[in-house]
């Protein structure tokens, strides 16, 4: 992991972005240019662009089911051919219902499996882990700020109908990426010794793990007490535990490093590889933690929780239908601004610029405004309802400033709080379920953010086709995120208040004891 090669996977992730994303990223162009190639109505026009992302988050779920059975780079090779060659197949298009099923189904489909590229990333990294994703999530940009000129461009030159075929075949050039998606070779584990030795295969490791049996006892208060000198080693008859931490701090006697416990132990102990530094010999810790006041915790069995159980948890539909506000926000702007510009007598190429900046400021905010959250400036709650308020009121203003410079400086504010809004949503899902369920979580998330995103061609039509203008549907965008950014001041209010009782029952409540256990193989305290 984090190995040349890795680099070399999340430049291919990177490129296979650019290339797959062209139609979803020049929607805008794409649907104006079938517009005025087929003389249908905008409702019946927006159906092919708004099918292929619907598709697209529909497929999420499906492609994470099926790579736990195909390899991610075999999906991925295939979504990269389908969906290509279901573009260049577009050349062939004599009607709207046509593109439905080519780009809209076909390709939104195959796309859909390119979801799978976040998880390869994963595979291949560690300690580089957020670079990595921040170069993958480049190719968006960077395939955004390329295609809608270009396929602008190629519309005006040979039609709609060769601007399909021209953008599949490039489109094409994404396949040479999947092949740099291969699982990474097993890592290798090495000691700490000076002279290392590595483990060649996982029995190895096995034979150097040993149960073992007697105690030592500690009071959380004394772990407390000794934290808060700064003491972070351990001393000879005891060893130092918070919460049971999930890292063991090097100490002068020993070395110790958390291994994946088996899936049949009966407790919660965690299990530690220890090297002494002085003897070669491994042996395993099991340190167990229960609140001695509570006698019903001297059982700890964990408890089996059901891997979609949080779909009964409010909190989970509250984020999930934020997630589904700021991703048809986002859908829906980068489908109509360039048809929305062109009705405010911009001109052509300068309408398709609107994309760019949106583009532009979205990538910036997905990669810089992480910082502002993780430095403590502004609580999570509070970033989320300071950026919707600022969104939904851009939505407002958007057909009201006519100035083209106006337009292009709201573009670029919807696009900032668009990256900025969009990376909290994971970290609230991890707050809410844990990482182990993340997948699941998001899944069911953008699943039905595409059901609620079939609605979107028939508000397009309504807004543009019966009443001739799109500012009633900036409208309701701007008023529906506006409803969601009260609701998170809600929210806000809230942990607020439960900050406040916790700091008073601090202040009442004694802190509860601990009984930590440890042991060594041959039944000595450690």
């Amino acid at each position: 992991m984090d190995s040349p090669r890795s680099w070399a996977v999340a430049v291919a992730c990177c490129w296979i972005n650019v290339f797959t994303f062209a139609m979803v990223r020049s929607a805008a162009v794409v649907y104006t240019s079938v517009l005025r190639t087929f003389h249908t109505s905008r409702e019946e026009a927006s159906w092919p662009v708004n099918l292929s992302a619907v598709c697209y988050f529909l497929t999420g779920p499906v492609a994470g089911l099926l790579a736990t059975y195909v390899a991610i780079w075999k999906l991925t090779l295939t979504g990269c051919i389908v969906g290509s060659l279901a573009v260049c197949a577009c050349y062939f298009a004599v009607d709207v219902t046509y593109l439905n099923v080519f780009l809209g189904v076909i390709h939104g489909t195959s796309i859909g499996l390119l979801a799978l590229c976040s998880v390869v990333i994963n595979q291949h990294f560690l300690k580089f882990r957020a670079m990595a994703s921040g170069i993958s999530n480049a190719g968006f940009t960077i395939g955004g700020l390329i295609f809608p000129p270009l396929v602008q461009e190629l519309f005006d030159r040979f039609g709609v109908r060769g601007m399909f075929l021209l953008c599949g075949a490039l489109m094409l050039n994404s396949t040479a990426g999947a092949f740099l998606q291969r699982s990474p070779p097993l890592p290798i584990l090495q000691t700490g010794n000076d002279k290392s030795e590595t483990l060649h295969n996982h029995q190895e490791t096995e034979k150097m793990l040993q149960p073992c049996p007697p105690e030592v006892k500690l009071n959380s208060s004394d772990v407390l007490e000794q934290s808060q000198n700064g003491e972070s080693g351990v001393k000879e008859e005891a060893i130092i535990a918070q919460k049971v931490s999930r890292n063991i701090s090097r100490t002068n006697d020993l070395e110790c490093k958390l291994v994946p416990a088996d899936e049949d132990d009966e407790d919660m102990s965690c299990r530690v590889l220890v090297q002494s530094e002085l003897v070669s010999s491994k042996k395993e810790l099991k340190i167990k933690a229960v609140d001695i006041r509570n006698p019903q915790s001297l059982s700890l069995k964990p408890k089996r929780k059901h891997l979609v159980s949080f779909l009964l948890l409010p909190r989970f539909y509250f984020i999930a239908f934020s997630l589904s506000q700021i991703l048809n926000n986002m859908t829906t702007f980068m489908t109509v601004i360039v048809d929305f510009a062109l009705d405010r007598d911009v001109s052509k190429w300068h309408a398709v610029l609107l994309v760019s900046y949106y583009t532009i400021m979205d990538l910036v905010a997905r990669l810089g405004s992480g910082w502002i959250t993780d430095k403590g400036y502004l609580k999570r709650s509070t970033m989320m309802a300071t950026h919707l308020t600022m969104w939904g009121v851009s939505l407002y203003l958007m057909p009201v400033c006519r100035p083209y410079y106006c337009q292009a400086l709201l573009s670029m504010v919807c696009g900032w709080c668009n990256g900025s809004t969009l990376i909290l949503i994971a970290v609230f899902f991890v707050e809410l379920v844990g990482i182990e369920k993340l997948g699941v979580c998001f899944g069911i998330a953008t699943f039905l953010a595409g059901l609620l995103g079939l609605l979107r061609p028939t508000l397009i039509g309504y807004y543009r086709d019966s009443h001739g203008d799109y500012e009633g549907l900036f409208t309701l965008l701007g008023g529906l995120t506006l409803a969601m950014a009260i609701l998170w001041y809600w929210v806000l209010a809230r942990e607020r208040c439960e900050v406040q009782k916790k700091a008073k029952r601090s202040k009442t409540e004694p802190l509860p004891q601990a009984d930590i256990t440890a042991s060594d193989d041959k039944g000595q305290r450690l």
